[in-house]
């Protein structure tokens, strides 16, 4: 199970540089890295592979066609918008989106690599998660415990959020420590405030 779970980890973070190595070029114009050629055998260094090696090399992109047909995480929705907090201004709200919403909002963006597992299902279960511990899009108003200023706090100072995976994958999720600091006084000032409905 261990060995399974590192594989789709490798595949995941190779399919999330893939990707970010072509954004912006309006279409996927190679594969990057390739995957390893065999010839007669032999490795790309010219030294013998062993036959484990060969089982390895063959198996990976076997098993990753088969798991196209599992359909977790090709579900991408994004229900209606039911309440937003009171922000406590448009900066705030803007650096929320940049770093938060997709993951804890229903203005979730789905990549392109949001539809290749296992990737998706990465994406599919982090913005369930997500949305269910702190959604900016249904505010309770305090009623989720991420919602408290303390908790917002607690996960921004400790580096939590947002993730190293995502920001690698989203550079303009990534914010300066000045930004950091802004986002983290906004949202408890936000959180310690009321809910607003949003239709």
């Amino acid at each position: 199970m261990k060995k399974i779970t590192f594989i789709n980890f490798t595949i995941s973070v190779i399919i999330i540089f893939s990707v970010q190595a072509v954004q912006g070029e309006g279409q996927i114009t190679a594969w990057v890295p390739c995957i390893l050629r065999f010839e007669n055998g032999l490795a790309e260094g010219g030294e013998p592979m062993g036959r484990w090696a060969r089982r390895v090399a063959i198996g990976i992109p076997v098993l990753f066609l088969l798991i196209q047909a599992v359909q977790y995480g090709r579900d991408h929705d994004n229900p209606p918008v039911v309440r937003e907090p009171p922000w406590a201004d448009a900066e705030t709200r803007a650096l929320a989106k940049r770093a938060c919403f997709d993951c804890h909002s229903n203005e979730t963006v789905w990549p392109a690599y949001s539809n290749i597992a296992p990737i998706s299902w990465l994406v599919r279960y982090d913005v369930t998660e997500g949305r269910g511990e702190l959604n900016f899009s249904d505010w309770k108003g305090g009623a989720r415990k991420k919602e408290r200023p303390k908790e917002i706090r607690k996960e921004i100072d400790e580096g939590e959020m947002p993730p190293f995976l995502y920001t690698l994958a989203h550079p303009a999720a990534r914010l300066g420590d000045e930004e950091l600091g802004r986002l983290v006084e906004g949202l408890i000032v936000t959180a310690s405030q009321g809910a607003t409905v949003r239709r």
